[in-house]
């Protein structure tokens, strides 16, 4: 499995990684966390979907495997799904 997660996100809870990894082990191919009906990073995808994400070209991230593919959305009580730091002020 792939966790593709973005570095100026640090405040995603333990338990959103947790749920999502329980997402794949439980079948889903890719899994995204949902908060508030709105989905956030980070995303998991299963083992399956290597050559999918080898496949990507450029800066465009994972986008579109999102909208090409089954994405199971994984409900999570985890506002640090859409949370970066891009400034300090951001703190």
């Amino acid at each position: 499995a792939w966790l593709v997660a973005l570095g100026d996100m640090p405040f995603v809870s333990p338990l959103t990684l947790q749920a999502l990894l329980a997402a794949l082990a439980d079948g889903a191919d890719i899994a995204a966390p949902l908060h508030e009906g709105r989905r956030g990073n980070p995303v998991a995808f299963g083992a399956v979907r290597l050559p999918a994400l080898l496949a990507l070209a450029g800066e465009v991230g994972a986008r579109p495997l999102l909208k090409a593919m089954p994405v199971r959305e994984v409900a999570v009580d985890d506002p640090g799904i859409f949370r970066d730091i891009d400034t300090p002020a951001d703190l």
